[in-house]
């Protein structure tokens, strides 16, 4: 986002997702593959990119 001289109320907007969904992304919270699949197109990412792998998610 920094780059592109966004704030997570640009990336919102340009994603069309709450902002708050963009605070939640960044924080690392659950999201499911369609807000991902959103956000990393926005910012021109692959969505694998945000997507876990294997047991990434668990817990140790």
């Amino acid at each position: 986002m920094a780059v592109r001289g966004w704030l997570s109320t640009d990336l919102a907007r340009e994603a069309g997702v709450a902002d708050m969904t963009v605070t939640r992304f960044f924080r690392g919270d659950h999201q499911t593959a369609r807000t991902a699949k959103k956000l990393a197109n926005a910012l021109g990412y692959s969505p694998r990119r945000y997507m876990l792998r294997g047991d990434q998610g668990a817990a140790a």
